[in-house]
Order: structure tokens, then sequence, then C-alpha cells
């Protein structure tokens, strides 16, 4: 770094020559010589002292040497910098140099090498070429008895050839004759293929048709159940249409009518559902995969219907205009239940109207009920189909033979005609087997199952206490309904 009294002649000759451009302070500009005039300057440009400052000039010249300073640095800095950076290229330029020095003695190496294996392979063949020229006849030998070796194993090769055409056509005359076997038995196989198939497809018309039948039977059953209670429904709305005209005969017929509403909605929805699924096992579902149709569960009735007619039989005195309809309807109507009798009807005096009236009214409504038997055809037509499927009875040996096995089981609903037909077997193969063992016994079949009459006694309530009491328990619910056999009268 320079001192602010340094001076032109003071520089190093190589720093002049490399700030050429750097413009020096004159003689009279010079502090060094302002000091040598014995002229006080302040050294530090920082701080300035007024007292001490007796030129105008030296604050500015200060400045300015400040100025030429930071500028000779900076060119300085520069040149050392170029410098540095050309010895840098030039080490750069040495290591390639000597890199490159390197390459060219390796390669040199390389090629005295190739020259030298040049040379030994130049002189192998030479001595190679002296030796074939020194010994052809040597050579001759050789090739005649390379020669005859390879013409025996030619010779060898081609009886080897001919041996393996021979087998090669043996094992084509075998191969011809195991297709032809093999051919007869895909012939066979596909024969018997088509025919499993066809079988296979007969079996699955036959389970389908089998399961479109098991639908059908349940459908039909399940409809017969609700067909009773139907028909018993409208036949009790008859019979209240003729009440008289109170509040609990009208709230009695609003519950009939809902109930006979839900069971024509539960038939309705049945029915879709069955055919629902009877075409989808026609379409090729299976029935097992298919949901279960659940059986229709039926509220018990609103009231007892024979209740209910002996209460519109004593009716009020006022009121019998409004019931004389039930009595003609009861005896107009044909009674189809031969063996049911009527009951007596005891009473107590609290009971307003006619009461001698009371047994023939009581009587003629009972019969009017039961002229129309709920479910006769249905029953019918599966007694059809047990005959058919068992011609040696009659259609009141087959209806003993359901009773005696409702009586057993406790219930028919939900068997399938099918499965009814498994039961009457099973029971007259039983019954045969007791014949065997017992001769004297009665056939099956033969007469009327006599079964002791239900005794019951009706007690009559006044309105106010006309509840549902039940109904008496018949052997035969439902479709298999018999009314000569009907114990519950």
């Amino acid at each position: 770094m320079l001192s602010p009294c340094t001076t032109a002649e003071d520089m190093p000759a190589g720093n002049m020559a490399d700030g050429d451009g750097v413009c020096w302070p004159t003689a009279e500009e010079d502090p060094c010589r302002l000091q040598a005039r014995g002229v006080a300057v302040q050294t530090e440009c920082e701080k300035q002292d007024a007292e001490t400052l007796t030129d105008k000039d030296t604050e500015k010249l200060l400045k300015l040497l400040v100025g030429r300073r930071e500028l000779l640095k900076d060119t300085y800095q520069e040149v050392l910098d170029r410098q540095i950076q050309a010895e840098k290229q030039l080490q750069v330029q040495i290591k390639q140099l000597r890199q490159q020095n390197e390459e060219e003695t390796q390669r040199h190496k390389v090629y005295i090498k190739n020259i030298q294996d040049l040379t030994i392979k130049k002189e192998e063949a030479r001595k190679k070429i002296e030796k074939e020229r020194r010994e052809p006849s040597q050579k001759e030998q050789d090739l005649g008895a390379e020669l005859l070796k390879l013409q025996s194993k030619n010779e060898s090769l081609q009886k080897e050839h001919n041996e393996m055409e021979k087998k090669i056509t043996d094992l084509l005359a075998e191969q011809m004759a195991e297709r032809k076997e093999w051919d007869a038995e895909l012939t066979a196989l596909r024969k018997k293929d088509s025919q499993v198939n066809q079988s296979a497809i007969e079996q699955m018309e036959t389970v389908k048709r089998a399961e479109v039948m098991s639908l059908e039977s349940r459908r039909d059953l399940l409809l017969i159940s609700l067909e009773e209670a139907e028909k018993e429904a409208e036949v009790t709305l008859s019979y209240l249409r003729v009440a008289p005209s109170n509040s609990e005969w009208i709230q009695l017929k609003q519950r009939w009518d809902a109930r006979l509403a839900g069971i024509h909605q539960m038939k309705t929805n049945l029915q879709e559902q069955f055919e629902t699924q009877i075409k989808q096992v026609k379409n090729g579902t299976k029935l097992s995969n298919l949901p279960s149709i659940m059986t229709p569960n039926l509220t018990p009735p609103p009231s007892d219907p024979s209740l209910m007619l002996q209460r519109i039989a004593f009716a009020p005195a006022q009121m019998s205009s409004q019931s004389m309809p039930s009595t003609d309807i009861g005896l107009h109507g044909k009674s189809s239940l031969p063996h049911q009798h009527s009951h007596s009807v005891p009473f107590t005096p609290s009971f307003p109207g006619n009461v001698a009236s009371a047994p023939n009214l009581l009587g003629a409504s009972q019969n009017s009920g039961t002229s129309e038997v709920p479910g006769t055809d249905k029953l019918s037509k599966i007694l059809e189909k047990l005959q058919a499927r068992f011609p040696q009875y009659n259609k009141g040996h087959l209806t003993n033979i359901l009773q005696q096995i409702k009586m057993r089981r406790g219930t028919l609903s939900g068997l399938t005609v099918e499965a009814l037909c498994q039961l009457v077997e099973t029971h007259i193969e039983q019954h045969q087997l007791k014949e065997s063992a017992i001769p004297a016994a009665k056939p099956i079949g033969h007469g009327r199952p006599q079964y002791p009459a239900a005794q019951r006694t009706t007690t009559f309530l006044p309105p106010a206490y006309g509840g549902y009491s039940g109904r008496p328990q018949c052997f035969f619910p439902g479709v298999f309904h018999v009314p000569d056999h009907c114990t519950a009268t």
C-alpha cells in the first residue's frame, strides 16, 4: 500500500509500466512538498481541525490523494490478478504438455511392441513355410489317412441313417394305428359327451319343471288359506251389513273391512312374488338361490263369527227389522253341513228382545254362515291329484287319511302336493304293516271316523262386554277343511 507521501520517483518501474494511464500530482499539488514548505497538513481525512488548517486547498488535495491511492490500489490488484491467472494458465499448459508427452511415450512403446510381435510372427511364418517345403510327402500321407478315416465314418453314418429311417417308418405305422384307435375313442367319447349333455339338459329341464311345480303348489296352498280367510271375512261382512247401526257394530265392520283389504293385498303380493320367482326359475335361476317367500301372517279375526251371530240374533226389538235379512239368508241358504247341529243358547234376563225366536235365528245364521265352504274347490283339486297318485282309494278314504295325518302332525300348512303324497304313502305303508300284524283290523278308509263332538257352552255377555273369546279348534282348518268331518261344531 502506498503512503500519502509516496511520489512518482519512489514507485517501482513495473508499477509505473502498469499504471500508464494514472495521472500523478504535480509538484505544486504534492502534499509532501507542501509539508517541506512548513505548511501544517491534517493527515486524517475524517478529522478536520479548523485551527490547524491554514490552506483552503488542503482538504481538496487530501481527498484527491486518497482517491489516487485507491485507484492505484485497484490497479495493482488487477495486475496481480492477471499475473495469477497467467500463472494458472501456464501451469495448465505445462500439465497438458506433460500428459501429451506421456501419451506419446506410451504410444511409442506400443508401436515398438507391435513391431517386435510382427517380427516374431514373421520369423515363425518363415520357419513354418520352410518346414512345409521340407515335408510335403508327410503331409500327403497325413491327408490320405484322414481321408480314409472320413470315408469309414461316412459309411457308418450311412448305415445309422438307414437304421433310423427304418425305425421312423415303424414308428409312423404304429402312430397311424394308435391314431385310428384314438380317433375311435374320441368319437365314442364325443358321442357319450353329447348324450351326457343331452341327459343333463333333460335333467335340468326336469328339475326346472319340478321347481316350477313346487312353487305353483306352494302358491296354490297359500292362496287357498288366504281365500278361506277372504270368504270368511266376506260372509262375516254380509252379516254385519244387517246388524244394528251402532258404534260397536260399525267399528267391528270397519275392522273386518280392513282385514278383507289386507287379505286382498296379501293375495296380490303373494301372486306377484310367486310369478316373479317362477319366471326366474324358467329363465334358469336355481330355486335354492332365490329368497324364500314368507308365509302370509294372518292376524286373528277381529271377533268370533259365532258370538257375533248370537249377538245379532239377540239384538233389541226396535232393530228387528234390520236383522230380518240375516234370517232370510239363513232360511233360504242350503247348508252344506248335514251333520252340523245348532247348540242350545243359554241366556240371562238382562237381554231384551224376543227370546223365543233366538234359537231359530241362531240356527239360521249358523247355517247361512256355513253354506259357503271356503277352499272346497282347492281341496277337490288336491284330492284329485292324490287319487291320481293312489287310484285304489276314493276321495273319502284319502280325506280320512289326510285327517289322520293332520291329527298326528298338528298342521299341514306349507306342504307341497309332493310332500302330501309322500306323507300319504308313508301312512298307507304303516297301516298295511298294522293290518298284516292284526288281520282282523278294519281296513283303512271304511266308514267315517267317529270323533267326539266338542262340548262347549257359549256364555252371552252384554254388548259392553262382547269381546272375542276365541274360536273352537278344528282338526282341518284352511285348505283341508271338510264340513262332514269338522269337529268345531
